[in-house]
C-alpha cells in the first residue's frame, strides 16, 4: 500500500536521514518534507486545495523556528479544512522533558519518541492503523 509522510523538522540532516531511514524499511510512498510547523500548514492547505491525499504520517519536531511543534497542532485542530484525525502525529524529538511528553499526551499526538529514528521504529510506525 503506497502511503505519505510529511517530515516536520528545522535540521535538514534530520529530514534527510529519516527519509533514507522510511526507505530502508521498503517504504513504498511519498516523503515530504518541510522546516517548521507554519511551512507544514501551507503545505497541507495546498495538498488539499490540490485535491491530494494528506499525509498518512507526520513525524514532528518540537523545537522549530516560525513555529513549533505544539503550535503547529494546536493550528491543525483549529483549522476549519484540515482533519488532523485523518494523519497520525508521532512526535520526533530531541527532548527528554517529562512535560514535553505530558503536553503531547494531553494535545492527542499519537506517539512521542527520541531522536533519532530507527529503522525497527519506522518499521512500526505503519503496523497500527490510525
Amino acid at each position: 500500500m503506497k502511503r505519505n509522510v510529511l517530515l516536520v523538522d528545522d535540521d535538514d540532516v534530520f529530514n534527510m536521514l529519516n527519509s533514507k531511514i522510511l526507505e530502508k524499511t521498503g517504504f513504498h510512498g511519498n516523503i515530504y518534507s518541510v522546516s517548521n510547523g507554519l511551512e507544514a500548514i501551507h503545505f497541507l492547505e495546498n495538498l488539499i486545495s490540490a485535491k491530494q491525499p494528506l499525509p498518512d504520517l507526520i513525524l514532528l519536531d518540537i523545537n522549530m523556528p516560525i513555529m513549533d511543534g505544539f503550535q503547529f497542532v494546536d493550528e491543525i485542530k483549529a483549522h476549519p479544512s484540515i482533519d488532523h484525525l485523518l494523519m497520525k502525529i508521532i512526535i520526533l524529538s530531541s527532548s527528554i522533558d517529562y512535560r514535553d511528553r505530558e503536553r503531547a499526551i494531553k494535545l492527542g499526538i499519537n506517539g512521542y519518541v527520541e531522536k533519532p529514528l530507527t529503522i525497527p521504529l519506522a518499521k512500526s510506525l505503519f503496523q497500527d492503523n490510525k
